[in-house]
């Protein structure tokens, strides 16, 4: 496939057409496919009316533009501190207008257990209760072994 540049009265054509008419019409008229078509028009910053193209060129590819991210304001990270012991995700989410994994994650950030974690919380306790016994069993018999051999 050859490479035709583009003229003075191609540019000229697209910028009082493109914005009305649209890629197809320009393209038919001046023998050129639509996606060059559209990206010439991206290039010139040439829009057309009401139409943003990452919009229509989303459309036509099934993707979808990111929207922006919201930052965590200090209310939404108090409210989060005093509800995620006792609500779920989901719950909190819905009441913030957030996503559950974005709860999840702020949550994990600030260090936070939620109802569901409180187990391993416990887990640990009752572990180390165990070795502290554990221990003090050891310090026990060893107390015992030498006070026997020094009778």
């Amino acid at each position: 496939m050859s490479k035709r540049f583009w003229t003075r009265e191609e540019i000229k054509y697209l910028g009082k057409s493109y914005p009305r008419q649209g890629a197809k019409h320009v393209s038919k008229h001046l023998n050129r496919t639509i996606q060059s078509v559209i990206s010439k028009a991206i290039t010139l910053g040439i829009t057309r009316e009401g139409i943003r193209h990452w919009e229509t060129y989303a459309n036509r590819k099934g993707l979808r533009r990111k929207s922006p991210s919201r930052l965590w304001t200090e209310n939404d990270k108090e409210y989060l501190r005093q509800h995620y012991a006792s609500e779920t995700a989901e719950e909190i989410g819905i009441y913030l207008g957030r996503t559950v994994q974005s709860i999840r994650q702020c949550a994990g950030r600030m260090g936070l257990q939620n109802k569901q974690n409180w187990h391993k919380h416990a887990y640990v306790e009752a572990r180390v209760r165990k070795f502290k016994n554990w221990r003090s069993q050891q310090s026990n018999k060893n107390q015992l072994n030498n006070s026997a051999s020094g009778r």
